[in-house]
């Protein structure tokens, strides 16, 4: 754990959970890339919902269908208007492989 970075990852960890993923790491067009935590742009939204659709875990309803694309389109304007809430991307070589947000809430005592 890094607190320099503000970034914790953990490939072996990721890698394990993961095994997907791992795969990324023996094509020829990713085996040398790093991985690359960044906000997400508007850009991104497409592979953003693709990974979002392909979780088989987290009981999301998102689709690829292209008809439902302007609503994710609105949804990520709306998230990156609110000053408090930060969407980020994970990019290995030039391919979008993880997403995550984080939201920052006041502590009222």
């Amino acid at each position: 754990m890094s607190r320099e970075s503000g970034v914790i990852v953990s490939s072996q960890i990721w890698k394990r959970d993961y095994p997907g993923v791992a795969d990324l790491t023996q094509r020829p067009d990713t085996a040398r890339a790093s991985l690359t935590i960044r906000r997400a742009i508007r850009g991104d939204v497409p592979a953003i919902v693709g990974l979002l659709a392909s979780d088989g875990l987290g009981g999301h309803a998102d689709t690829t269908d292209p008809e439902a694309l302007p609503d994710y389109f609105d949804a990520f304007d709306w998230i990156t208007a609110q000053a408090s809430t930060a969407l980020f991307v994970a990019v290995l070589g030039n391919e979008v492989v993880g997403t995550f947000q984080t939201d920052l809430a006041a502590r009222r005592c």
